[in-house]
C-alpha cells in the first residue's frame, strides 16, 4: 500500500481526537454512542476498502477527471462546487475550533484574531501548493507529531486516575437505539478515504491483501474508543461535559513527574495544532481542486490556476475572521452538526458517482474489445 495513503487515513483519525467529532459522540452517551461506533466501525472499513477498489479502476485520476467519462459537464460542475463548499466548511470547522483552543489555553492574551489570523496566514501560502509538495508536508509532520500524541494517550490509559468503571457505565448502553448524529461521527472517523478524491492523481493506494484493510480499520477502532471513552474514564460519564473542552482537561490532568515539562498538556496542545493545521491545509487544497475543475475551460491558466483560487481562499479566510469575532463556539458546533449530517451522504453521492464511472468505463472496455475482435 503507497504509505502516503497510510497517512491520510492516519491524519484524519488524530485530528478528529479533540474536534467535535468526540464532543459530538459524548453528548449522546446516553442515547446511542455506543451501538452507534458498533455498526460505524465496520460500515467505515466496508466503505474504505470500496472507494479503494473503485479509485483503483482509474490510476492517477482524481474525481474531476472521473467525474467527466460518466457525467455531462452541466451536471459535474454543480457537483464540484458542492464538494468544494464542503471541504471548506471541514476545515473552517476545524479553523476556528483550534484557534478558540489557542487563545484559551496557550496565550489568553491574544487579542480575539491572532492566532487565527496565524494559522489562517500559514493555510493561505500551502493550500495552493501542488499535491506532491502536501505529500511530503503530511509524511514530516505526521512523523514529528504522532509519536508525542501516542505518548500522551498511552500515559492516560495506563494512569491511575481513570475512572474504569464510569467507562463500564456508558458501554452498559449498548443496546440503546442507535443515534444518527454518532453513526456519522463514527464513520467519519474513517474517512480518510475521501482524499482520493484529490491524491489519487499522485498517489497509487494499491491495496491487494485484506488484512491491509482490517488493520487499518482497527486502528481506526482503537482511535474512536480512546477518543469517546478516555475523557469519560477521567472525568466520569456525568462529568465529561462539564468541560467545554474535555480532551483538553483531559491532557492537563496528566503529569510527567521526571520530565523537563511536567504538565503534558503543553505537548499535546503543540502536537494538536500541528496536526489540525496540516488537516485544514489538506481540506482547503483538496476544494480548491475541485473548484479549479468547476471552472470554465476558457480561462486563461493564471486566472484557473493562481488568481480565482487565492481569491476564493482569501475570501472564506475573511468570512472565517468574521465569524469568529461575530458568532461564539455554540455557532461552530452547530455548523458542525451540519456538516457531519451532509457529509455522510455525501460520501453516499460520490460513491454512487464513482460506481457509475466504473460502470461506464467497463462497457467502454467490452465495446472496444469486440471491435478489436472483429478486426
Amino acid at each position: 500500500m503507497n504509505r502516503y495513503f497510510a497517512y491520510f487515513l492516519i491524519l484524519n483519525m488524530l485530528s478528529n481526537i479533540v474536534s467535535q467529532v468526540s464532543l459530538l459522540l459524548q453528548e449522546d452517551r446516553y442515547s446511542g454512542s455506543v451501538p452507534s461506533m458498533l455498526i460505524g466501525i465496520p460500515l467505515g472499513g466496508v466503505l474504505l476498502v470500496v472507494f479503494v477498489k473503485l479509485f483503483n479502476r482509474f490510476p492517477r485520476k482524481g474525481l474531476p477527471e472521473i467525474l467527466e467519462t460518466a457525467f455531462p459537464r452541466w451536471l459535474g460542475t454543480p457537483f464540484l462546487l458542492l464538494q468544494t463548499a464542503l471541504w471548506f466548511i471541514g476545515g473552517f470547522v476545524i479553523l476556528l475550533y483550534i484557534s478558540e483552543v489557542t487563545k484559551r489555553f496557550i496565550n489568553p492574551d491574544f487579542a480575539p484574531v491572532e492566532a487565527l489570523a496565524l494559522f489562517l496566514t500559514v493555510v493561505v501560502l500551502f493550500a495552493n501548493m501542488p499535491s506532491t509538495k502536501i505529500l511530503y508536508m503530511v509524511e514530516i509532520i505526521l512523523w514529528l507529531a504522532a509519536p508525542f500524541l501516542v505518548f500522551v494517550i498511552g500515559k492516560a490509559v495506563f494512569s491511575d486516575s481513570l475512572m474504569v468503571d464510569s467507562m463500564r457505565e456508558v458501554g452498559t448502553h449498548v443496546f440503546d437505539i442507535p443515534s444518527l448524529m454518532a453513526l456519522n461521527g463514527t464513520v467519519f472517523i474513517f474517512s480518510g478515504f475521501m482524499t482520493l478524491c484529490v491524491f489519487n492523481r499522485v498517489i497509487a493506494p494499491d491495496v491487494k491483501r485484506m488484512w491491509v484493510y482490517a488493520a487499518m480499520t482497527a486502528v481506526g477502532a482503537a482511535v474512536l474508543a480512546i477518543t469517546f471513552f478516555l475523557p469519560i474514564g477521567f472525568h466520569g460519564a456525568d462529568g465529561v461535559l462539564a468541560w467545554t473542552y474535555p480532551w483538553f482537561a483531559t491532557a492537563d490532568s496528566l503529569r510527567l513527574k521526571f520530565g523537563f515539562v511536567e504538565r503534558l498538556l503543553f505537548f499535546f496542545l503543540l502536537m494538536n495544532v500541528m496536526i489540525s493545521v496540516l488537516a485544514i491545509i489538506v481540506y482547503w487544497h483538496a476544494a480548491l481542486e475541485m473548484f479549479k475543475a468547476a471552472l470554465p475551460r476558457r480561462l486563461g491558466a493564471s486566472w484557473s490556476r493562481v488568481v480565482l483560487p487565492y481569491a476564493l481562499v482569501g475570501a472564506v479566510a475573511f468570512a472565517s475572521i468574521y465569524i469568529d469575532l461575530n458568532f461564539t463556539l455554540r455557532f461552530i458546533r452547530q455548523v458542525a452538526r451540519l456538516w457531519l449530517w451532509i457529509q455522510f451522504p455525501n460520501t453516499l453521492l460520490v460513491l454512487a458517482v464513482l460506481v457509475r464511472a466504473a460502470i461506464v468505463q467497463g462497457r467502454a472496455r467490452r465495446r472496444e474489445g469486440k471491435r478489436n475482435e472483429a478486426f
